[in-house]
């Protein structure tokens, strides 16, 4: 992965990353607690929790930066845990923790929208905060990419809509919309796109509407 171009978010390196830690072994709990006691690098505060369930409870309850998370745990095994993770918080970036044997798995879940992952036992403090932290920002360019995406998804239905033969009355200018009923232009393209309205008159209409006045102004 190429970390070079990563930053952390500078309004918020000073804060401790809260982080969901879906983790059923005690001692692997502490080691991790320990090892970020002494890191010189961004904080973490750790949320525990020891079975999948439990962790999509307090996902529905609370907002976390990130998750880590073993992916074998009392109530879940392998690939699922992290896909039922992601299902539950799709925005909240997830590092898993695997074992030697669990790597091909934890690749497989990269290629699914993992940010990273960690073997146990070769965590250092330094490698889990660095990794934290470019996972957080990893995921917050992924998020704004999804939001400019879908902005201009939208705004290629709006002209796809306004690109359409559309039924108008030949005397009252009104459109016929989706639902078969007439409305007024202007409330067809509010509706429909983006564009708002100043109202005056062309020179035909005020000539027909105001005629003294056309003609004094002659």
């Amino acid at each position: 992965m190429d970390m070079t171009n990563l930053q952390e978010p500078s309004s918020s390196a000073d804060l401790p990353i809260k982080t969901l830690l879906l983790e059923d072994n005690p001692d692997d709990a502490t080691i991790l607690k320990k090892l970020m006691k002494g890191a010189r690098h961004r904080s973490m505060r750790f949320v525990p929790a020891v079975k999948l369930s439990e962790a999509v409870e307090l996902l529905k309850l609370e907002k976390f930066d990130l998750i880590l998370s073993d992916l074998t745990v009392p109530d879940s095994r392998g690939l699922e845990t992290f896909r039922k993770l992601r299902a539950a918080s799709p925005g909240t970036p997830i590092i898993l923790l695997t074992g030697m044997d669990d790597e091909n798995m934890a690749i497989q879940a990269l290629r699914e929208g993992a940010q990273d992952y960690l073997v146990k036992g070769e965590v250092t403090a330094g490698l889990l905060s660095r990794s934290a932290s470019y996972a957080i920002e990893r995921n917050r360019l992924v998020q704004e990419r999804l939001r400019l995406i879908n902005e201009f998804t939208g705004a290629v239905s709006r002209i796809r809509i306004l690109s359409k033969l559309l039924p108008i009355c030949a005397g009252c200018k009104k459109i016929r919309n989706d639902k078969g009923y007439w409305e007024q232009v202007e409330q067809y393209l509010r509706e429909h796109s983006d564009v708002d309205f100043t109202h005056g008159f062309c020179p035909e209409c005020m000539e027909k509407l105001y005629p003294d006045f056309m003609k004094k102004k002659k």
